[in-house]
């Protein structure tokens, strides 16, 4: 195989890679070129911050900040390794949208089926009713995901469990 026939089988191999990754997350090429902008800045500050001395003050006090934010919003498993940072990618900001969070967490069966629930205004996030998919959940508030208080969703589960309270179903 020559080496123009190997470039483009690779150069296939990306793009297939690329539009399966959109269509599994339904992500938008708009918000795919920004992903990858902010994961390239993302990898910059850690080449950056790794070229440095380890015992410098300053890489020592901005890497326990990057760490310490890329572990708040969940972009990082642990706040160990600077090297933890530079794999950020597209992918790992997928995994932290809602409509993922809900399928990872059980409250549908797959990641279109969040996306309706979200856009119909069946998921609340605190206090607020989210109908974005592409919308952020950090770390702190994958916690507080439930089904908005108007959900039929809701009512049928709360039915279900025989905790079905008229009262607190109206809004």
């Amino acid at each position: 195989m020559n080496f123009k026939k190997f470039f483009k089988c690779q150069k296939l191999k990306i793009k297939n890679l690329i539009f399966n990754l959109i269509y599994t997350f339904k992500l938008n090429l708009k918000l795919k070129t920004r992903y990858n902008k902010i994961a390239g800045i993302i990898k910059k500050i850690t080449h950056k911050l790794l070229q440095l001395k380890k015992n410098d003050e300053y890489r020592i006090k901005k890497t326990k900040e990057i760490l310490n934010k890329l572990y708040q919003i969940g972009f990082i498993k642990n706040q160990v390794n600077l090297k933890d940072a530079d794999s950020v990618g597209v992918s790992t900001f997928c995994r932290r949208r809602l409509a993922y969070i809900l399928f990872k967490n059980k409250y549908c069966e797959s990641i279109k089926q969040a996306v309706t629930f979200i856009e119909q205004g069946q998921i609340r996030v605190g206090t607020e009713v989210i109908t974005d998919p592409a919308y952020l959940v950090t770390r702190s508030l994958e916690d507080h995901i439930t089904w908005s208080n108007n959900s039929k969703i809701k009512r049928r589960i709360m039915e279900y469990n025989g905790d079905v309270d008229d009262y607190e179903l109206v809004e």
